[in-house]
This record gives structure tokens, C-alpha cells and sequence, in this order.
């Protein structure tokens, strides 16, 4: 007996995926003795390459799916089918729902690199982890607690995803009928991270990663970036290091790379050449010889306001204000000051509509341009933004000459 039920995935790109949860259960409750493959389709016809139903002869079979590339349209009907290899087929249906489910669980990893944990998220009724090296599995939980086991990994770089789940995956596991009652829906949310487990203390790093959109008066915006690369204790990294970013537009012969900068908790980038296309990303960062790949995904893209009205003015000995209208949204400012021969000069984060460069930052009698961005992500938190909206007063410089 099949039955379906399914509803949304999100990983807090803006983009809503499709969830699905099955049961393909005998009278004893088990799964089938072998696999059977499937197929998911809508009004429009097949929506996902061949997956499976897997064989299981434990009571209580289940099997939740997801997929991140697969966009969930309320009010459509999903079609589930199921063959076994000597041509016999089974199928059900379900109507998409029009509402979404849990937020994206806020993962963190403890200081001795030993424990992923996260806070409750609301609407979820047990959670998931799933641990892989090099694209292998190396460890999968669920449950209702709050945090997952690592210690028994060896040292190495691996990419964790921490699932929240609408339904009670083990509830539904440990009703052994042939008919379980299944949710009118059934939401998936995921949250990443990825980490380089190291021998000594200290050696354990983290990185996270989100994209979006840079606004900067063109009609194509550019693409924003957020990292996020430091210990598993949270202390910044000394030396820094190198991040390379592959996806739709950025193939690995021509990666966007840049410097990751010393003593950074966090550090935000951006590309004006480089358009924020939908899909997902995979940024992969060196420190060292250490290698931490984790990845992202770009759905819907935010709008900003660019920053109106900078006025720069200069001080005495070489020092500079710059003020500018707040814009609505903007939780941080990123204020960037250029000489006349094309070279950064000074930068500066504000949380506030305006900045001060100390004296002995320019040089007197030469003429400067500023610019200043604005964006939606807080570098003051330490939780992990989902996607990225910069905006920025590009062709509209302000400028001073220094004394």
C-alpha cells in the first residue's frame, strides 16, 4: 500500500523546493524486499531523474525526499510511481499546500569540534543530521534533540546539513500499520555548514557561505557574497586565507577566487561582472593545507536601495567624515575610499549612516572618491545569514580633496 503526502523544502534561499514523505508498507508493516524505482511527475510531465524506494524489511517503513531544484507550486498535483523490476507499477497522488514549514535551522559547531547544535526551530517536530566526506555519507541521525554527535568522526573536511522536519519522522516509524496516518503536509528546512576537524586543539575550522544579490544601477545586479571562515571556537584566523567559488555562470577552469583576510570572523565580497544566477553554488576555502567546501543556494533575489545623498568631508591632517541617508533594510554599511590614480585607500564597516577616517589616512591636496554600500546582513551576528542583498552608490562617487 502506497501512500504520499508532501509540501516544501527550503534552505533559506528564497527558493521553495518540493518534500515528499511515503509509505510503502505490506500488512506487517515492512518496506518492499528490493528496490523499487521512482519516478515524480506534475500536470506538465517528469520533474526529477529515476530515485528509489529502497527495500526494508523492518516494520515502520518510511522514506522522506527532498529536492532543492525542484520548485514547489501550490495548488499542483505531484504524482508518485513506483515499479518493480518485472514491470509492476503502483502510484500516488498529492495537491501542493500553500503554505511553508519550519525556518532554516541556525547550525553551530562546538569548540572542540566534537558536536553540531542548534536552537528549536519552530514548527519542527524532530530534526536530522547528515555528516558526508567527499560526497559519501558518513553519518545520519534524526531525532528530537538539539545537537549531533561528531566525536566518533577521524580528523578530516566534511559537510554537515542539520534538517528540521514538519512531522515526527520516528513517531511515524514506530506506527507499524499497513495505513499509518500521514500529515496534510510534510515540510523539509535545512540548514549547512562544513568543517576541517583537526588533531589539536585550535586546528578545527568552519565555514558557511551565502549569495545574493548586488545592486549597483545596472539593470543586471552583480553577486554579493557572505563567508563566514573561522575556528570552531569562534576565534578569527591569523593568517587568513583563499576562497574559490564555482556555479551556474563560474565553471572550476574559471572560478571567482579572492582573498579571505586575516583576523576576519566574517567577510562579505562582491562581483559586478559576475551576474547572481539562480542555482546552487560550492565555495571551497585553503587555509593552509587545510581544504573546507561547503555549498549554497541563490533563489529569489532581495532588493536595496542605494545609499543617497554621501557628502564626504574632509579634516584637518588627513582625516575624513562621510555621512549618507540610511537605507531602509540596510543593517551594515561598507564605506570604501579610492584615490584619483584607481587605488583603495581606506575602508571602513558602519552600522550607522556614517563613517570617520582618522587623521593620517589621506594625503593632503589629493582628491579622493567614496563609495558606500549598503547591505542586509548584520556582520555583528554570529548566526549564519541564508542569502545576501548588497546595494551600492556606484556611479554616484562622493568625493573631497584632503588637507
Amino acid at each position: 500500500m502506497l501512500r504520499l503526502t508532501g509540501g516544501s523544502y527550503s534552505d533559506g534561499s528564497g527558493r521553495v523546493g518540493l518534500a515528499l514523505l511515503a509509505t510503502f508498507r505490506d500488512v506487517q508493516g515492512r518496506g518492499p524486499t528490493e528496490p523499487w524505482s521512482a519516478t515524480l511527475s506534475d500536470s506538465h510531465g517528469a520533474l526529477t531523474s529515476s530515485f528509489v524506494y529502497p527495500a526494508g524489511t523492518e516494520p515502520g517503513s518510511h522514506v522522506p525526499w527532498w529536492w532543492w531544484n525542484v520548485g514547489l507550486a501550490p495548488g499542483e498535483t505531484y504524482r508518485l510511481e513506483l515499479s518493480r523490476a518485472d514491470g509492476v507499477s503502483i502510484s500516488a497522488s498529492f495537491t501542493a499546500p500553500d503554505s511553508q514549514g519550519p525556518p532554516v535551522p541556525s547550525v553551530t559547531l562546538s569548540a572542540d569540534g566534537a558536536r553540531l547544535t542548534w536552537e528549536p526551530v519552530p514548527g519542527a517536530a524532530s530534526y536530522g543530521c547528515q555528516v558526508f566526506k567527499d560526497g559519501t555519507l558518513q553519518l545520519s541521525w534524526r531525532g528530537s534533540a538539539m545537537e549531533c554527535d561528531l566525536s566518533a568522526l577521524p580528523t578530516g573536511t566534511y559537510t554537515a546539513s542539520v534538517l528540521a522536519f514538519s512531522t515526527s519522522l520516528e513517531a511515524l516509524a514506530a506506527d507499524v500499520s499497513q495505513r499509518p496516518p500521514l500529515p496534510m503536509e510534510f515540510h523539509v528546512s535545512e540548514g549547512r555548514l562544513a568543517f576541517s576537524r583537526g588533531q589539536e586543539p585550535g586546528t578545527t575550522l568552519r565555514v558557511g557561505a551565502a549569495g545574493g544579490a548586488l545592486h549597483y544601477g545596472r539593470t543586471q545586479p552583480g553577486l554579493a557574497l557572505w563567508v563566514g571562515l573561522i575556528r570552531a571556537d569562534g576565534t578569527p584566523l591569523e593568517e587568513g586565507g583563499t576562497v574559490e567559488l564555482i556555479g551556474p555562470g563560474l565553471r572550476s577552469e574559471t572560478p571567482l577566487r579572492f582573498s579571505y583576510p586575516p583576523r576576519a570572523r566574517q567577510h562579505l565580497v562582491w562581483s559586478y561582472d559576475t551576474p547572481p544566477l539562480l542555482g546552487r553554488y560550492t565555495l571551497t576555502a585553503r587555509v593552509g593545507a587545510q581544504v573546507l567546501s561547503t555549498s549554497f543556494s541563490i533563489g529569489e533575489l532581495g532588493s536595496l536601495a542605494a545609499p543617497l545623498d554621501v557628502k564626504a568631508v574632509s579634516s584637518a591632517s588627513g582625516g575624513s567624515r562621510v555621512s549618507w541617508q540610511a537605507v531602509a533594510g540596510a543593517r551594515t554599511y561598507y564605506v570604501s575610499v579610492w584615490d584619483n590614480q584607481g587605488s583603495l585607500t581606506a575602508v571602513q564597516w558602519a552600522s550607522e549612516a556614517s563613517a570617520s577616517f582618522a587623521a593620517g589616512t589621506f594625503e593632503a591636496g589629493r582628491v579622493y572618491d567614496v563609495y558606500v554600500a549598503a547591505t542586509d546582513v548584520d556582520l555583528a551576528s554570529t548566526t549564519m545569514p541564508t542569502r545576501v542583498t548588497v546595494s551600492e552608490n556606484t556611479y554616484l562617487p562622493a568625493n573631497f580633496i584632503a588637507q
